[in-house]
């Protein structure tokens, strides 16, 4: 027995924007639709989400430590 099933979904303007435009911050896009520098952009509201993407780049690697390393002394 099947059934049809279809789910909704919301799209939320901020994030679509905050996407499209390289993963600009929040408040630099509330400017923009303050000061009219972009047509059709609608005001957004800041929410505590937080862009994976965004936060991924953020992050940092620790360099390798230049002692400890195991070295091989023959070939294979």
């Amino acid at each position: 027995m099947l059934t049809d099933l279809a789910y909704t979904s919301t799209v939320d303007p901020g994030q679509i924007w905050h996407k499209r435009l390289g993963h600009f911050h929040y408040a630099a896009l509330n400017y923009m639709h303050k000061n009219e520098l972009l047509q059709n952009l609608p005001y957004i509201e800041f929410k505590e989400e937080i862009c994976e993407v965004c936060e991924l780049g953020k992050q940092s690697r620790k360099s390798f430590p230049k002692h400890k390393a195991w070295r091989a002394e023959m070939l294979l």
